[in-house]
Order: C-alpha cells, then sequence, then structure tokens
C-alpha cells in the first residue's frame, strides 16, 4: 500500500473519473477504490474521442458535463487551500 494514500472524495452514481488523462497523456493523478460493490464502466481514450467526433451534439453535453465537474472539483480544491492558508 502506498503511504501516500490519501482520502479526496467519494463519488456518486454517474460520476467520472480518469477523465483527464484521455486528453492530454499523462498518467492517472489518482486511483479509486471501491467501498462497496459497483459497476463501472470503462470507455477507452481513442474509442472516446472517434465518439465525440462523430456526435458533436452530444460531445457538446459530454464536455458541458466535464467542465462542471472539472469547476466543482477545481472550486473544492481552492477552498481546501484556502482554509490551509495557501492563498495569502
Amino acid at each position: 500500500k502506498n503511504d501516500r494514500s490519501r482520502y479526496l472524495a467519494d463519488l456518486e452514481r454517474g460520476s467520472i473519473f480518469g477523465e483527464m488523462s484521455v486528453f492530454d497523456a499523462a498518467p492517472y493523478s489518482a486511483t479509486v477504490k471501491a467501498r462497496e460493490d459497483c459497476s463501472v464502466h470503462v470507455i477507452k481514450g481513442e474509442d472516446f474521442k472517434k465518439f465525440l467526433k462523430k456526435n458533436p451534439s452530444e460531445a457538446y453535453e459530454i464536455f458541458e458535463a466535464l467542465v462542471k465537474q472539472l469547476s466543482a472539483r477545481l472550486r473544492r480544491s481552492n477552498l481546501a487551500f484556502s482554509l490551509l492558508g495557501f492563498d495569502s
């Protein structure tokens, strides 16, 4: 077990994770561990990109959802840093 493991968030039904590496080709920045049995749908990055190119109206909806989710994560991170005194 990695001694640097940290709890980041609870994910709920419909949550998306691992999306950043699809677009920036970098390794995953975190790992996900289920607390209970669940179903996970895996979409390979290249398949996802092909789908987006072929389906522009669905791509817009997906990108809108991704931007909302990434914005919420960034706001939580900003708040956490602020509470830790890193904003001065």
